[in-house]
């Protein structure tokens, strides 16, 4: 009979992972992190990338059904106001044909230094090719009598519209102009200008007669062009005179 001692087998000791083994398994699940994160945020860019493309779409396609609809705000004399929207060119009274003459005559006479671009540039607009020529010579840098070289910073000239004659006038032949012009838009205009130094307040005035035709054209579809000239109003010839006043 043989005997066999029996020895006693001590567990299998777990094989310790060395300091490299652990830090390439960090690195791995690192990795992996990043690369997932990498992909959300890819995927959230193109997301994005594709609204704002989709947007973009959208305000192009749009962009070309927008409508101008000017307004036309009415004041009355007893204090109310109303708003209108106007589908086509408003209809012509001598009440806008006058404000529309003021209003171009003061901005062309009437000089201030601060507002002089804006003037200058709201004129040229409201004047035809030939009369806006005429103008930019009138205030040519190289032109001694220009008004910013006679005035200067030192002056401002106020004008002052008392008197229009309406020589001739298509709103008022209208009903007798069927086939075609017999009769032109031809007015005289009476207006003082003053120049004030602005140092010592005093001032000197001088009365002028001017002579101006116009017409109105399709206002331009433009919203900064239409909302300084509305109605297409434009002066197609423009002269002007001294005055004497003296009796």
């Amino acid at each position: 009979m043989a005997f066999f001692s029996k020895q006693k087998q001590s567990p299998k000791k777990k094989k310790s992972e060395s300091p490299f083994d652990e830090a390439k398994s960090w690195a791995d699940d690192r990795f992996s992190q990043n690369e997932r994160s990498r992909a959300r945020y890819q995927t959230a860019f193109l997301t994005s990338m594709g609204l704002n493309v989709a947007a973009l779409l959208a305000i192009t396609s749009l962009a070309s059904m927008k409508t101008l609809v000017p307004m036309l705000v009415h004041h009355y004399d007893n204090g109310v106001t109303t708003v209108e929207a106007i589908k086509k060119s408003a209809p012509l009274n001598r009440a806008q044909i006058e404000s529309d003459i003021v209003r171009y005559v003061t901005n062309r006479e009437a000089f201030e230094l601060s507002s002089y671009r804006a003037q200058f540039d709201l004129v040229t607009l409201l004047s035809s090719e030939k009369v806006a020529k005429a103008y930019a010579r009138e205030h040519k840098a190289s032109n001694k009598y220009s008004p910013i070289k006679l005035l200067g910073n030192q002056f401002s000239r106020r004008v002052h519209v008392y008197n229009i004659n309406f020589l001739d006038s298509l709103l008022d032949n209208e009903k007798e102009i069927k086939n075609k012009k017999n009769h032109n838009n031809l007015a005289s205009v009476v207006f003082t200008v003053t120049d004030v130094d602005k140092e010592t307040g005093r001032s000197h005035s001088q009365s002028y007669s001017a002579l101006l035709s116009w017409d109105y054209n399709q206002p331009s579809d433009s919203p900064e062009l239409r909302w300084k000239n509305w109605d297409g109003f434009e002066v197609t010839r423009y002269t002007k005179q001294l005055r004497n006043d003296k009796a």
